[in-house]
């Protein structure tokens, strides 16, 4: 029989009712606690999927070893692989540093067109997407891009990018440019997610869970309690989502 552990990820439900009755935390009600939220908290596909990673990293471990003690990475790359195919894309923009371009020649009125929401997968369905003069960029997009290059608006076409506005401290702040969509979009290198100017803008917040403990190895240790992690979760990200 194979044993399959992972590192910073305690085996039993013994173990995380110990670590909640003797740390700080939010409860059973801390998502990064309840087992019943285990699977959609580490995003893995459940079901079939689920199913078809885990027995596919079972495979890959062969029958050499009665226990495994792994890293999760081979585990994201296999449920990677099952998702990618299948699963929507929408477009999100960070709201911290966003910056507007706005194109010269763009379309006064906006407009709606209807595509896939994946391109190689008919099967995940439809998505209206609006079309405006003025879009939104990612700060780290806009800070790429310089004034005369070309580049790539995905789902719309190219756009040439006249001029890059920064403040004093050199941080991009605005952006002006025009549509180019006769132009080819394998010539160009940067290729852009945008979001339009438009009231029908949604916040979302993305919330990261960092480890519930910092020792690496807990199976056979008796003093995990002695290391749990301050930080879950750990990272908020304000983002402008377009809801399709």
């Amino acid at each position: 029989m194979l044993l399959l552990l992972y590192f910073v990820t305690f085996c039993s439900r013994i173990h995380l009712s110990d670590h909640r009755s003797g740390v700080q935390g939010n409860g059973w009600l801390d998502l990064s606690m309840d087992i019943r939220h285990l699977k959609p908290m580490l995003h893995l596909k459940v079901c079939n999927w689920l199913q078809n990673s885990v027995v596919n990293l079972m495979g890959w471990q062969g029958a050499s070893k009665n226990l495994n003690l792994m890293e999760w990475d081979k585990l994201w790359t296999i449920n990677k692989k099952l998702i990618d195919p299948v699963c929507p894309r929408h477009t999100a923009v960070f709201a911290d540093g966003k910056v507007i371009l706005n194109l010269s020649n763009g379309p006064d009125e906006p407009f709606v067109r209807v595509i896939a929401r994946h391109k190689k997968f008919d099967g995940a369905g439809k998505k209206a997407t609006t079309f405006t003069k003025r879009v939104w960029l990612d700060q780290v997009d806009a800070a790429a891009v310089s004034e005369g290059e070309e580049v790539t608006l995905m789902d719309w076409g190219n756009a040439v990018i006249h001029k890059v506005e920064k403040d004093e401290n050199g941080v991009v702040v605005g952006l002006s440019g025009a549509l180019h969509l006769e132009g080819s979009v394998k010539s160009t290198k940067l290729k852009l997610t945008w979001l339009p100017e438009t009231d029908e803008l949604l916040p979302l917040t993305l919330v990261d869970l960092d480890y519930l403990i910092t020792k690496k190895k807990v199976f056979g240790c008796p003093f995990f309690l002695l290391c749990p992690s301050s930080s879950s979760p750990f990272l908020l990200c304000l983002l402008h989502f377009w809801y399709l």
